[in-house]
């Protein structure tokens, strides 16, 4: 039985090393071929005869409004919406594929751990 408990063990460190490999396989390709800026969600504003890229997310009338409308803590949830949208494009999203293979890594590394440590008498 020992036996197959450790073989067990050893398919899941197997497994982790696996999806590390193909999650930073995948990352470093997104990160070369992914545009250095955000992929066209800038919005532009004329002040003054000059233009100027607006950053992604609520401007301040618009973060004026959604505070009025729902309080501190619906801009807080919009505000944090804004951000995890931009985990999913460009350059950030290889970031978000490097870490998330390595934590399914080690997720597997723990099961694998726990598999050992599992008594089947």
């Amino acid at each position: 039985m020992a036996a197959t408990r450790s073989s067990v063990a050893r398919r899941w460190r197997i497994a982790g090393w696996v999806l590390l490999a193909l999650g930073w396989v995948a990352a470093a390709c997104v990160y070369a071929t992914a545009p250095d800026g955000p992929a066209g969600s800038a919005s532009y504003s004329v002040v003054g005869g000059e233009t100027f890229a607006d950053p992604g997310g609520a401007t301040g009338w618009q973060a004026q409004q959604i505070e009025r409308v729902g309080g501190q803590g619906t801009l807080l949830i919009a505000r944090f919406d804004d951000w995890l949208g931009t985990l999913w494009h460009g350059r950030r999203l290889a970031l978000t594929l490097g870490v998330a293979a390595l934590l399914a890594a080690l997720a597997c590394r723990f099961v694998a751990s726990l598999v050992d440590d599992t008594d089947l008498r």
